[in-house]
């Protein structure tokens, strides 16, 4: 299936009529999930005679499986709690040292090192 460019300044304009109409049904189906997902998780269940929400429920299982060693259980506990952690990279040369700061994928910092472990500059570099 090829893309069919724009004959005329009347067909943009329709093509975009439908496309915002389009999107905003899709806004509205998402919101709609979303809602009716939220009100599922909040209904009460209980679990050893302990009233709880579902979600309330369903964290108590994820940390039941980390206790019992699921280390992708207790990956996510930890990813909800502290946030994904960011990654270091450290690449080293004959000459210098480069300590590269993956953080921000939009805001990199490169800092310079001699080889004997002293900090000689910092190029802060653009990610765009």
């Amino acid at each position: 299936m090829g893309l069919n460019p724009v004959q005329s300044k009347e067909e943009a304009r329709e093509r975009g009529r439908r496309g915002g109409i389009a999107s905003g049904e899709a806004r509205r189906l998402k919101r709609d999930a979303r809602a009716v997902l939220e009100a599922l998780m909040a209904g009460k269940v209980k679990i050893d005679n302990k009233p709880m929400t579902r979600m309330e429920a369903i964290c108590l299982a994820q940390i039941q499986k980390a206790l019992e060693g699921d280390t992708r259980a207790f990956s996510a506990v930890l990813d909800r709690l502290e946030g994904k952690p960011t990654e270091t990279a450290r690449v080293t040369t004959d000459i210098t040292s480069r300590v590269v700061d993956f953080g921000d994928p939009s805001h990199i910092i490169v800092n310079l090192v001699s080889s004997d472990g002293e900090k000689r500059d910092s190029v802060d570099l653009d990610g765009e």
